[in-house]
């Protein structure tokens, strides 16, 4: 019997259909069944199951992306449902004395997973907001771009980026001033790179000094403002600081 009669078909689809969204980013299924060659019904079945398993998830109408619980899967300095325990209770703290949301997201490939969040205040844009976020136009993702290596990074913008508003670093150069910057405060900030009326600020979570995560505010530009950029983020230092503390123990 040849190893291929061996395979498990509906498992080797499935197998076929991370690899595009891995390759590709998001997809729609009409994208991912002509990519793949697959029946449509296929495709969806397939879908659905990995969604129902967690390792896809819908991001907006028909639209799948692979979820950050995959990471699950491989070696990590920290099991993320760690890390979200320590956080939180941290991450609580925040949101009630700022009354401001605060995330805490990982990196996997060149994205920024949302793993957790304790919301603050309602405003109109959280509804436009993804778990699944860039890196070049998110403070939290910058964050993990101000540790890359000089190569990395110049490679990493190398890629094609879009202009999100006319605030949104896509070049190299741009954005390596402001990498000084966030390696000197420890502190990243998106002025309305993402949306605009959007702003965000984040710091690192880090373990035997390795950045692991990043802890993110993010809140309407003006309400911000009226309560303080610098007192939030000294807030949001603070909170970092104390995580950090509880990760080396």
């Amino acid at each position: 019997m040849s190893k291929e009669n061996d395979l498990i078909k509906s498992i080797d689809n499935a197998f076929s259909l991370l690899d595009l969204l891995s390759e590709h980013g998001p997809l729609g299924i009409s994208e991912i069944t002509r990519l793949s060659g697959l029946a449509k019904t296929t495709v969806f079945r397939i879908l659905k199951t990995l969604e129902h398993r967690g390792i896809v998830m819908q991001i907006e109408d028909e639209i799948y992306a692979i979820s950050y619980k995959i990471l699950k899967y491989q070696p990590s300095p920290l099991n993320e449902q760690q890390l979200i325990k320590v956080a939180k209770p941290y991450m609580q703290e925040f949101s009630q004395k700022t009354g401001e949301t605060i995330n805490l997201s990982i990196l996997y490939r060149d994205e920024i997973y949302i793993i957790h969040s304790e919301s603050g205040e309602s405003y109109m844009l959280q509804s436009s907001l993804t778990p699944v976020t860039d890196l070049y136009c998110s403070s939290m993702g910058k964050i993990f771009l101000s540790e890359m290596a000089a190569d990395e990074l110049e490679k990493y913008y190398l890629k094609p980026l879009f202009k999100r508003t006319i605030n949104t670093i896509i070049h190299y150069p741009d954005f390596c001033k402001e990498q000084q910057k966030i390696k000197q405060n420890h502190i990243a900030y998106d002025h309305e790179e993402y949306e605009y009326g959007l702003t965000c600020m984040a710091t690192g979570l880090y373990q035997n000094g390795q950045l692991i995560a990043a802890l993110g505010c993010s809140g309407p530009t003006t309400r911000l403002g009226f309560k303080g950029l610098a007192q939030l983020e000294e807030n949001l230092k603070k909170t970092a600081e104390t995580i950090n503390q509880l990760l080396e123990v």
